[in-house]
């Protein structure tokens, strides 16, 4: 049978699938091979303009992270819809799945109102979802529950149990 690909396109929330995270995803997830075209600090206007460019590759599934960039570049909500709408169209042969944000913590504060403002991101992301037919990964269901630590010292990032959560929620996604 032939691995399905998977590509990891967005911010640092997957672009710090380092090595060992993305054979845990490979492993967790069986037949998949992941490659991880995500980078710390990208935002929705740069993945629109390398979006044709990584869509070559047609890998079978495409995960994307880009709102928290987006906030912090001062990206509107609609020009965020926008750059994703292009996105998605660029994939138009993988399975798509966004990822939502989970909150970050108390230390996090160099944005006012983050968590409100990922919020009104998170639900455009779920719009799009079912608008364009694709899964997500909703960050704050979850995490919400969770009473272990799954931050970085900087309340944004995730930390290694954070990212097997993550890892385990794609894996639903992608089989």
């Amino acid at each position: 049978m032939k691995k399905k690909s998977v590509v990891l396109f967005g911010d640092s929330g997957l672009g710090s699938f380092n090595r060992d995270r993305i054979r845990k995803l490979e492993k967790a997830s069986g037949n998949v091979d992941v490659y991880n075209c995500a980078v710390g600090g990208l935002n929705s206007r740069d993945g629109l303009e390398m979006a044709s460019f990584i869509a070559k590759l047609e890998p079978d599934i495409v995960a994307f992270s880009f709102p928290a960039n987006d906030i912090a570049d001062g990206i509107s909500i609609e020009e965020t819809k926008m750059d994703m709408l292009g996105i998605i169209k660029a994939f138009k042969k993988s399975k798509i799945i966004l990822f939502l944000y989970p909150n970050a913590d108390e230390r996090f504060r160099e944005i006012p109102s983050f968590n409100e403002r990922m919020a009104e991101y998170n639900l455009l992301l779920k719009e799009l979802a079912d608008l364009c037919g694709a899964k997500t990964i909703d960050g704050p269901q979850a995490y919400g529950k969770i009473k272990k630590e799954y931050h970085e010292d900087d309340g944004i990032h995730l930390n290694e149990y954070g990212y097997d959560i993550l890892i385990g929620e794609m894996v639903k996604v992608i089989n």
